[in-house]
C-alpha cells in the first residue's frame, strides 16, 4: 500500500500521520504508554498492549479480589467499580448521556471528556509552549514536535 508519511531519522514510511508519529516516539526515547498495573511504560501502543496480556496469562501485578472477576468473560477486574464499568461492556448499558448533543457513553469520565469538544475547555498544557488541548493523548502528541 502507499506509504505517504516518511520519518525524517530513518528509512520507515507509514499509511497514516499517527503512525508515524507514534513511531518517531522511539526516536526521542519517549516512554508514553505506562502499564496500570505495574507502572512499565513503553515507547508503543502495542508494546504495552503485549506486556498486558502477559499480567492477565500470568496473574501477575496487584491481585484481584476474587468478587471482581466477570462471570460473563472471567476477566479479573482491579476493584468494584471497574468491574462494573466492564460489565456495561457485555450488557451494552450506556448511562452517561451528553447534554448537547445527546451521545451517550458507558464511563463517566468518557463523557467528562467529551464534554470538552462542547465547552471548549483544555486543560492539558505544553509546558514548553503553553498549546493546549482537550485531551491527554493530543497533549502527548503534540510533545513529539518539541
Amino acid at each position: 500500500g502507499v506509504r505517504p508519511f516518511q520519518c525524517t531519522q530513518c528509512d520507515k514510511a507509514y499509511r497514516t500521520k499517527r503512525d508515524l508519529q507514534e513511531h518517531q516516539v522511539l526516536h526521542t526515547g519517549q516512554r508514553p504508554f505506562s502499564c496500570e498495573q505495574c507502572g512499565k511504560a513503553f515507547a508503543r501502543r502495542p508494546s504495552l498492549r503485549i506486556h498486558r496480556k502477559i499480567h492477565l496469562a500470568t496473574g501477575t501485578g496487584p491481585t484481584s479480589p476474587k468478587g471482581c472477576q466477570c462471570a460473563v468473560c472471567g476477566r479479573r477486574l482491579a476493584n468494584p467499580g471497574s468491574l462494573r464499568n466492564h460489565m456495561r461492556l457485555h450488557t451494552g448499558e450506556r448511562p452517561y448521556a451528553c447534554p448537547y448533543c445527546g451521545k451517550d457513553f458507558r464511563q463517566q469520565s468518557n463523557l467528562r471528556e467529551h464534554l470538552r469538544l462542547h465547552t471548549g475547555e483544555k486543560p492539558y498544557k505544553c509546558r514548553f509552549c503553553g498549546d493546549a488541548f482537550p485531551k491527554l493523548p493530543e497533549l502527548r502528541r503534540h510533545l513529539i514536535s518539541h
